[in-house]
């Protein structure tokens, strides 16, 4: 299998006792398009900040274009711009 512009495994994300993220996992391929919805505080913010490298995380891994992402640090590849 070919490897992903974007693939996240089990990704892991606590703030103390709260799990933000908890074992989430997703691939986008060239060509697709990816559509978080979900109520607040379901973790879309922190899984879009912990891709972009800008939230280190506790567990999983991120990979771009096949390559392991550094942890909590941000990437050039992935352009993230807040609501705020």
């Amino acid at each position: 299998m070919r490897a992903g512009l974007v693939d996240v495994a089990s990704l892991t994300k606590r703030f103390g006792a709260l799990a933000a993220l908890d074992d989430a996992s997703f691939g986008i391929r060239a060509g697709e398009v990816l559509g978080l919805i979900g109520p607040n505080g379901a973790g879309k913010t922190t899984l879009l900040e912990c891709v972009a490298g800008l939230l280190p995380f506790d567990r999983g891994e991120i990979r771009l274009d096949g390559r392991l992402a550094p942890r909590g640090r941000p990437t050039p590849a992935i352009f993230y711009l807040p609501d705020a």
